[in-house]
């Protein structure tokens, strides 16, 4: 089943501006003011998770900007997102310590779930089969 409802053009944006957002805090190129207690798992943005995320993000949103670019293009911004999505997920599940075995297994399986997803949807569109292509 297809979806015929096109993607608002105003959607990828958010993802862009968060993701660049949140990879030039992770830098250091803007300033963070830190809360005085710790409430995270970080006590300060500039961790190699963090900006993973935040290229995960920006390259979502660029994959959903450009649905209609070459395969060369959507495949590039696919090999992109996902280990920037991987990465630090599975760091945060399996090596932080921060999560018990029972919450490691809740976490899997979505994460295995989204995983194959995204890598199904870059075999479709290696193919040619992906309904983003034209």
């Amino acid at each position: 089943m297809a979806i015929t409802t096109p993607v608002p053009r105003w959607f990828p944006y958010p993802f862009m501006l968060i993701g660049a957002y949140i990879v030039l805090i992770s830098m250091g190129l803007l300033p963070y003011v830190s809360a005085s207690r710790k409430r995270g798992i970080f006590d300060s943005p500039e961790h190699w998770q963090i900006t993973s995320i935040g290229l995960a993000f920006f390259c979502a949103g660029a994959s959903l900007l450009m649905a209609r670019a070459p395969r060369w293009l959507a495949l590039l911004l696919g090999a992109i997102t996902l280990p920037s999505f991987l990465a630090p997920m599975v760091w945060l599940i399996y090596f932080s310590g921060r999560l018990t075995w029972p919450e490691q297994v809740l976490f899997s399986a979505p994460l295995l779930l989204g995983s194959a997803g995204m890598l199904w949807g870059m075999v479709r569109t290696a193919q040619g089969k992906s309904s983003t292509i034209s």
